[in-house]
């Protein structure tokens, strides 16, 4: 090769080497401040999920209150959270590990649902409320309430007279988070003791009557609520239907926002079978009861629901279906 072309290209591959050494240091500078950054940024995370779970755990904002054991297990994985923020030395791997584990024990908060009884009365009644798991129990002259779980099964019972005036049945109000026609306030039962599953906030009081009259318990009860548990959304049914019919199906009947597009103006057609929704049937078709239709999605996906429940008395089959409700809700 000439002399001349030799120097020439000897001088281009210096030229390259050189180029080629001081990219490869200008990417390793740049993935060290990328590192840092990250690593950064995963630490404010933590620490700001971390403030979110003393919030949630010591504060209680607008009456809401959760279980104990549920805090408790917020709590050990704060503890260990602590531990990886404090370490200077501690990976994205473990910070991201602790947010992880963190935002689980937080997403897994057991709301629980507040029961009040009514105690108001000119004479001595004898009032209980009683359930298995319940928390937070207090106790006046007015009414006596504690707080329970979702489909916790809670009894009360009262007096069979107020003075000389009979009872005449149990006045329920409860809130499940939607506008159902199955909320509100209306009469239950007319036993003395009344056992019921808890699907949202729930106000009891005892109805004494002048008249010995008893009020038809022939209503059918069919609500809904939603909540969310580890990577599902879910929908909570319950229903009570009078014993001269027979349960044929229930279920839920659900659709995510492009489905309720199309429903959100003809909610009527919002029903078992349609177009763009899912269905979760219950196998257990009990005339009264709670059922839970699971949905494996993220946290803040959005979905509508409604419960629904054929039942029979031998010669015709009727359908009910609840209100719709938004999870999660507004």
């Amino acid at each position: 090769m000439h002399m001349k072309w030799k120097k020439i290209l000897t001088g281009t591959l210096a030229a390259a080497m050189l180029f080629s050494n001081a990219s490869v240091a200008n990417l390793t500078a740049l993935a060290k401040e990328t590192a840092v950054v990250s690593l950064e940024s995963a630490r404010e995370t933590l620490g700001t999920l971390m403030n979110e779970a003393i919030e949630k755990v010591n504060i209680e904002k607008d009456g809401i209150k959760y279980s104990q054991a549920s805090k408790d297990a917020v709590m050990v994985k704060y503890a260990a959270a602590r531990k990886v923020k404090n370490n200077s030395g501690a990976t994205e791997e473990q910070l991201e590990a602790a947010i992880k584990d963190l935002r689980e024990a937080l997403d897994n908060l057991e709301q629980l649902c507040k029961v009040t009884v009514d105690k108001r009365f000119t004479n001595d009644i004898k009032v209980t409320l009683t359930a298995e798991h319940a928390e937070y129990a207090s106790e006046n002259e007015e009414s006596a309430e504690f707080y329970v779980p979702l489909k916790e099964k809670v009894t009360v019972t009262t007096s069979e007279k107020d003075g000389n005036t009979p009872f005449s049945g149990w006045e329920m109000t409860v809130n499940s988070g939607g506008s159902s026609e199955d909320s509100g306030t209306k009469i239950v039962s007319n036993s003395t003791v009344y056992t019921f599953y808890v699907t949202g906030e729930t106000h009891l009081e005892p109805v004494y009557s002048e008249t010995d009259e008893k009020p038809a318990e022939e209503k059918i009860v069919l609500n809904c609520s939603t909540g969310y548990q580890t990577d599902f959304a879910y929908f909570l049914t319950k229903r009570e239907i009078p014993k001269k019919y027979s349960v044929v199906e229930h279920g839920v009947v659900m659709t995510d926002e492009r489905g309720w597009e199309r429903y959100q103006n003809k909610e009527e057609g919002f029903v078992r079978g349609a177009a763009l929704t899912k269905r979760s049937v219950a196998k257990r078709k009990g005339n009264s009861g709670i059922f839970k239709a699971k949905l494996k999605c993220e946290k803040n996906k959005v979905w509508y629901g409604r419960a629904y429940i054929i039942y029979t008395d031998g010669e015709t089959t009727y359908t009910k279906y609840s209100e719709i409700i938004r999870y999660p809700q507004q």
